[in-house]
């Protein structure tokens, strides 16, 4: 079972070392995060930090330093949220849109890599197997 762990996690690095050179190689400036914080603010645009931060895993505070470094890029912008003063909601900007436009044809390229010769069979039980552990670790029976 720790052998499955440790796939798990290698799968997870190797992932995110083939998605930068991706990113790289199409000449994108953005990092792995960056592309998760984007790539998640395309589909909740105008989330706010919290929302952020669990939508990609991210602890809030190394978020905002990333999201500091986006906003002076150019790609997000931060604007007062109208529901609590004191927060933030955080939005694509132009260049932060046409960055996540481009980021579809990569992602789709590199699931292709990552399940070639994998059947549709394997890939379901997968899936049943990772959600009853995910359901395991999240429940009060610990």
């Amino acid at each position: 079972m720790k052998e499955l762990l440790q796939q798990t996690e290698l799968i997870i690095k190797k992932y995110g070392e083939n998605l930068t050179a991706l990113l790289q190689a199409r000449g994108l400036d953005v990092t792995k995060d960056q592309w998760k914080i984007i790539n998640y603010l395309s589909k909740n645009n105008g989330a706010n930090q919290k929302q952020v931060a669990a939508g990609t895993q991210k602890d809030p505070a190394a978020l905002t330093r990333m999201l500091d470094l986006m906003v002076e890029k150019n790609l997000l912008q931060r604007k007062t949220s109208k529901q609590d003063r004191r927060s933030f909601d955080i939005f694509l900007t132009v260049d932060g849109s046409r960055l996540a436009s481009r980021f579809a044809p990569i992602e789709n390229e590199l699931i292709a890599t990552m399940f070639y010769n994998v059947s549709d069979a394997k890939i379901t039980a997968s899936q049943k197997i990772a959600q009853q552990l995910i359901e395991n670790l999240s429940s009060d029976k610990k």
